[in-house]
């Protein structure tokens, strides 16, 4: 089949086809590579190369081929899901006798001359050239317009009808962890819950399950297991806004005097009448 030949049955295929840009892009770049190859019955290309020439995915590219090959217009073999492709092409021996009536209308040629094979050679190569440069121009665009989100391992982004967009996925928020408080003593519950609360409102709330149980444990120890303790040590906590309790320091008394030390009254005459008796040796006061 010459040149001109083929290129009408093509375009009339298309007329009952409707093929894709992806589709006619990727038969007239086979044309270009075996027409570059010397028209040899069978030839190899690289499934990355095409995708890159063409600006299209692996996906996008099997789809094309396979629709292609379905309506005999091109023929490929794959060896193990090798990289490398033998594409041959088709003869168009399914198409109709009206369909044949009309390729044959459309050129009546059974010898090409040279100055036509080259002219057709350049026809080619112009169509796939604009094609290409197109697509480009396209993906150039969309570049600018959006930023790349192709996910990790995806050598070309998905097309929607021939380019499909990824995004990528959004982050799962983490989960607060549920604590359990069936470990809690019953008399310490609600004083345990109280300081939870309490932690809350400081903007210190308890995150891990290990936090709460340190926090019990260390309670009903300098508690001494005793809950009327355990509830002065934490409203103290709770005074002095502290995140955590700690032991009520007992040594330090009211009204404690020390060797050495006088109390403060508040009246300057029972404080000089001190001072008189504590110099006579009398410590005590009436």
């Amino acid at each position: 089949m010459t040149y001109i030949e083929r290129i009408n049955m093509f375009w009339v295929l298309h007329e009952g086809n409707q093929y894709s840009t992806t589709e006619i892009a990727l038969y007239f770049y086979l044309m270009k590579v075996a027409n570059i190859c010397g028209w040899p019955d069978s030839f190899k290309r690289n499934n990355a190369k095409i995708c890159s020439d063409l600006g299209v995915s692996f996906k996008t590219l099997a789809n094309a081929r396979n629709r292609l090959k379905q309506t005999n217009a091109i023929d490929f073999k794959t060896t193990n899901g090798a990289a490398n492709v033998s594409y041959t092409f088709g003869e168009f021996t399914r198409v109709s006798a009206e369909v044949e009536e009309e390729v044959k209308t459309l050129g009546k040629f059974t010898k090409v001359s040279a100055k036509v094979s080259a002219e057709v050679r350049a026809e080619v190569g112009a169509e796939v050239g604009d094609e290409l440069n197109k697509r480009k121009e396209e993906r150039l665009d969309k570049k600018k317009e959006e930023p790349p989100s192709s996910p990790k391992g995806e050598l070309f982004p998905e097309e929607d009808n021939e380019t499909k967009e990824m995004t990528p996925a959004p982050k799962k928020k983490k989960k607060a962890e549920v604590l359990d408080k069936s470990f809690i003593p019953t008399a310490y519950l609600a004083l345990v819950e109280d300081w939870i609360a309490y932690r809350k409102t400081i903007g210190k709330p308890y995150k891990t399950q290990f936090g709460l149980t340190q926090f019990v444990k260390k309670l009903v120890e300098i508690s001494g297991d005793n809950l009327i303790k355990a509830k002065q040590i934490v409203e103290h906590a709770k005074g002095k806004e502290w995140q955590d309790v700690y032991p009520i320091n007992q040594d330090k008394k009211q009204g404690a005097q020390r060797a050495g030390q006088i109390l403060q009254p508040k009246d300057e005459t029972h404080k000089s009448d001190l001072l008189k008796r504590f110099n006579n040796g009398n410590t005590s006061s009436n």
